[in-house]
């Protein structure tokens, strides 16, 4: 519960700062999308950063820059530079660990300006189902799909 307050105290203090905020769930071994774009047509800088300001990635000037990458994102990151153009800079995380929870921030600059996504990460263990080996957040979607379907044949 004090998690979830301080995240709500987080999210409207920095609201005030141009600032959005979302919550997001990836399970470990897998990959997660971290979102972020611009409403500016503007050429941006692009700074993806985590909660103890570790890099993940720097896009300047449309061009990927992993000098300073920490050494924990090496090999996980990756961006999609076709999409810069359209004003996209969101990233993807891979081989998640329970370690990549917490907070990630995409600060786009423009014309000396800022514009902050922040989004909060929670890595899960994936549930494995014994003997089929599929987990079970993967039946879920399928589930609910059934269901709703079941309904509207119904009715």
């Amino acid at each position: 519960m004090k998690s979830h307050i301080k995240w709500i105290q987080i999210c409207i203090f920095t609201l005030l700062h141009s600032v959005i905020c979302q919550k997001l769930t990836g399970f470990v071994g897998e990959s997660v999308l971290l979102p972020c774009s611009s409403d500016n047509p503007k050429m941006a800088n692009v700074f993806w950063r985590d909660e103890d300001d570790g890099v993940l990635l720097d896009i300047k000037n449309g061009v990927e820059d992993l000098k300073y990458q920490h050494k924990k994102f090496k090999g996980r990151v990756s961006s999609f530079p076709t999409e810069y153009r359209n004003r996209n800079y969101s990233i993807t995380l891979k081989k998640l660990t329970l370690q990549d929870s917490g907070v990630y921030d995409c600060n786009v600059v423009i014309d000396n300006k800022e514009n902050t996504s922040r989004m909060k990460l929670e890595v899960r263990e994936a549930v494995k189902i014994p003997g089929n080996g599929v987990s079970s957040r993967r039946i879920v979607l399928p589930t609910l799909v059934l269901s709703a379907l079941s309904l509207i044949i119904y009715f």
